[in-house]
């Protein structure tokens, strides 16, 4: 086994303890009958349902309810990556808006974990990366969010990938080259 077979094999284990680990998670929330709490949750489960029964009627992008709050835009506020996303999982589960919201954390856990274990990798701390990885969903904010008060894991979905997108740049481009493409922007 030649030592490009070594490393992608290690890339492969790490990504996979990361999988495992999310798929456990999710696996505990829907045993143990999770429920979701906080002040706005089920504001944005309701946005998130509305998403669902606007895409299967092929409204890719609805605009107004007239449940939610006497006809205001639903997507004002928040934009709607994040709907999009539990529109997907509520059809992965055939419409089951609480089994979406808990297979939710492991889509969570799996895109906050990746940079870190992405990191590992470029840095040849594959162990250190992978530790991160699986430690940055219990992190008391992300905890306190998701499982305590009000709904704004829902919404932050595409915060964190925008975070996401950023931890990859300064690590795989180098510095210089970054430096070089901010100056020709500013011209």
């Amino acid at each position: 086994m030649t030592d490009s077979h070594k490393r992608i094999r290690k890339n492969c284990i790490c990504i996979s303890i990361l999988l495992l680990a999310g798929a456990g998670l999710a696996l505990y929330l829907v045993l143990s009958g999770y429920e979701p709490s906080g002040g706005d949750i089920w504001g944005h489960l309701y946005k998130s349902q509305e998403m669902y029964e606007s895409l299967k009627k092929g409204n890719v992008f609805p605009l107004f309810s007239p449940y939610w709050y006497n006809g205001i835009q639903l997507f004002r506020y928040w934009g709607p990556l994040s709907y999009y996303i539990m529109a997907g999982l509520m059809f992965l589960t055939g419409g089951d808006l609480l089994l979406a919201y808990r297979l939710l954390a492991f889509v969570i856990f799996v895109v906050g974990g990746l940079p870190w274990i992405l990191w590992g990798i470029h840095e040849n701390r594959r162990v250190l990366g992978t530790f991160f990885g699986l430690l940055w969903f219990f992190m008391p904010e992300h905890i306190r969010i998701y499982f305590c008060c009000q709904g704004r894991k829902i919404k932050k979905i595409g915060i964190r990938g925008s975070k996401f997108i950023n931890c990859l740049f300064p690590t795989f481009i180098k510095p210089v080259k970054l430096i070089k493409v901010f100056l020709w922007i500013r011209k």
